[in-house]
């Protein structure tokens, strides 16, 4: 295989290195990347007053996978690099100040959701409003050539211009209205009562996000651990045998909606859609398919004990 054509001098010299590295060793762990791609991130001189969730992820076309490994680098190798990348970038967005306030990743009621990804020779960013859904921000530059430095010679660069047309985007911005933060409060309320729900309002066959997805998983663990002892001692049989006709139409709907949301963030690959976007729609699929699971042993539960009360 020929080595592809965007292959930037200072991925042969980093490639060089690890190389030699490699040639006493197995694996290069993701400290050894980090090291190598260290440099002090520059503070934006101009700070949103906002807060933001941030996420940052790397990959490698399938040229540049192939010609890695051509070279000897093993998958664990590439992924440690690939992670190094993703957490280089998420450290310079989080200690530069952009926003007043960062808070978790998984947070519902960020002002901004913030995606950063490197592939290759570009490196995107990415904000998003949570409170409406929509993307106020995004930008992409590809990373120019450098020297035996590698990486760290020309990230702090790349990132300042790229953190200056973020802001640039996001004081254009109006902040979410009142209602708009009520709106994410009320979210917030509706996640924390789900630990309290009874199992019965919990069988649900979607989500509208894979935020409420997994609490909702979460949620129905603690329903059969905490719940179900007790309905299976007193709720009547035709109650439980109402309760698995339900469970088993949600397994059915769950089927179908894990299959639509695998097939829609394929699509959404295929067209080059934001990797958030197309996070959340695998993270949908992933936690339907987590939820039928799930289900799987309270629906045996409760046909053992109707079986036993009809003999």
């Amino acid at each position: 295989m020929h080595k592809p054509n965007h292959l930037f001098p200072c991925h042969r010299f980093l490639l060089a290195g690890f190389l030699l590295l490699l040639s006493g060793c197995a694996t290069a762990p993701t400290s050894v990347f980090l090291r190598g791609l260290a440099y002090e991130p520059a503070r934006s001189p101009v700070q949103i007053d906002a807060s933001a969730a941030i996420a940052c992820t790397a990959t490698l076309s399938p040229d540049q996978l192939a010609f890695f490994k051509q070279q000897g680098l093993n998958d664990t190798t590439i992924a440690n690099m690939l992670s190094a990348r993703g957490q280089t970038v998420q450290h310079d967005l989080t200690v530069s100040g952009i926003f007043t306030r960062i808070v978790p990743a998984d947070s519902t009621t960020a002002d901004y959701r913030v995606t950063g990804h490197w592939e290759d020779n570009h490196v995107t960013l990415t904000a998003i409003q949570p409170a409406t859904g929509r993307q106020v921000s995004s930008n992409r530059m590809e990373i120019p050539a450098a020297g035996p430095g590698g990486f760290a010679e020309v990230m702090p660069a790349l990132m300042v211009a790229l953190k200056a047309d973020l802001v640039a985007d996001l004081q254009g911005q109006p902040r979410p209205s009142q209602r708009q933060s009520v709106q994410a409060e009320a979210a917030r309320q509706e996640l924390e009562q789900l630990g309290q729900t009874p199992l019965l309002e919990l069988l649900a066959g979607s989500d509208k996000s894979a935020t409420f997805a997994r609490a909702r998983n979460r949620a129905i663990i603690t329903a059969k651990n905490l719940q179900l002892p007790g309905m299976l001692r007193e709720s009547k049989t035709t109650e439980l045998s109402a309760l698995v006709v339900k469970i088993e139409q949600t397994i059915l709907d769950l089927n179908h909606e894990s299959e639509l949301a695998k097939d829609h963030a394929q699509q959404a690959t295929a067209t080059g859609a934001e990797p958030g976007r197309i996070d959340e729609l695998r993270g949908l699929a992933i936690s339907y398919r987590e939820r039928i699971e799930l289900l799987k042993p309270i629906l045996a539960a409760l046909k053992e004990e109707i079986a036993n009360r009809n003999r």
